[in-house]
């Protein structure tokens, strides 16, 4: 009995010694906020964030097709056009780039201070909401309307129309939505990307043209790298690559077919009408910084965009 009484007593006191050693490892990783509740140390979240934007390879994500060179070349207006996008893309991801490098480096503390909230919130995004990409919270995923069913064949008598600053206004919008430069993340070569989130639309339609004429209704992503001939992704909701891989695709219709070769020359934008609808194909070319990942010539056709566009609701009269 004495004996049995002795263990008893060894066991609690180890189970007590255990405890402590617990609640103190958890008072290390974890601090208390003015109202007593545990919340985590900035060691502890730099740590969780490093698990969660840990380096991964994109080498098996990447389409295996060689993308077409235009055969005409780039005149000097898309030349200029696809700069200019280049360089928003190369901006927007150095942000976020030069932070999750640093993460990685263990060259700066993260997490020190909380954001904070009311009226003493931060006007500009803290570099711990960039970092983890908290700040630019998905739109409303679902097309605003239904894609055009013409032409029925393809000798159907179609008006063309001349790509103007509003067409090339909103096939620049859908570019820099799909290609999301947020989510390139911080990529050290194809095989170590910290940080990457799949390219996809999130907020389509929601800057309006200033002439206020034509709004995106449906978008649908042309693939031509992966499959033998081009095809269509059918998706649930807006196009993403995460949505086209459940595999869903259809063959281009007749305007589809139409317009891709005009993409392959060297357009960025094939237009035409019917009634009060726009269809409208719009190119998805290599910019220096697709280089980073894509093995890709700068001006490559990598895919392309076909668009529905219908007149814009008018404003309500106050």
């Amino acid at each position: 009995m004495r004996i049995a009484i002795t263990l008893a007593g060894i066991l609690l006191l180890a189970a007590a010694a255990i405890g402590v050693y617990c609640a103190a490892d958890i008072r290390r990783l974890w601090s208390e906020d003015p109202s007593g509740q545990l919340v985590q140390t900035p060691e502890q979240k730099e740590a969780e964030a490093r698990k969660t934007l840990a380096f991964a390879s994109l080498v098996e994500r990447l389409p295996k097709g060689k993308p077409n060179s235009p055969k005409k070349g780039l005149d000097a207006e898309s030349k200029k056009r696809w700069g200019i996008l280049d360089g928003n893309l190369a901006a927007y991801q150095a942000q976020r780039a030069e932070l999750l490098k640093a993460l990685h480096e263990k060259t700066r503390k993260f997490f020190v201070e909380s954001p904070g909230a009311g009226p003493q919130r931060p006007i500009w995004p803290v570099p711990d909401e960039l970092l983890l990409d908290t700040v630019y919270k998905n739109g409303d995923p679902r097309h605003p309307g239904e894609p055009a069913d013409f032409p029925y064949s393809p000798g159907e008598n179609l008006s063309r129309v001349k790509p103007d600053d509003e067409f090339y206004f909103y096939h620049d919008i859908g570019l820099s939505d799909f290609l999301y430069p947020f989510g390139f993340g911080y990529i050290k070569d194809r095989e170590h990307v910290a940080g990457f989130k799949s390219h996809g639309f999130r907020h389509l339609g929601v800057p309006v043209h200033e002439s206020k004429r034509w709004r995106i209704n449906h978008i649908q992503l042309v693939g031509i790298l992966s499959h033998e001939q081009p095809v269509v992704y059918l998706t649930d909701k807006l196009p993403s690559m995460e949505q086209v891989r459940q595999g869903k695709t259809r063959a281009l219709d007749f305007f589809e077919e139409a317009a891709l070769p005009s993409l392959r020359d060297g357009e960025d934008l094939y237009i035409v009408s019917k009634d009060n609808t726009i269809r409208m194909l719009g190119a998805l070319r290599a910019t220096k910084t697709c280089q980073k990942c894509h093995d890709a010539e700068i001006g490559d056709l990598l895919g392309a965009f076909s668009y529905t566009l219908r007149p814009a609701p008018k404003e309500k009269q106050e």
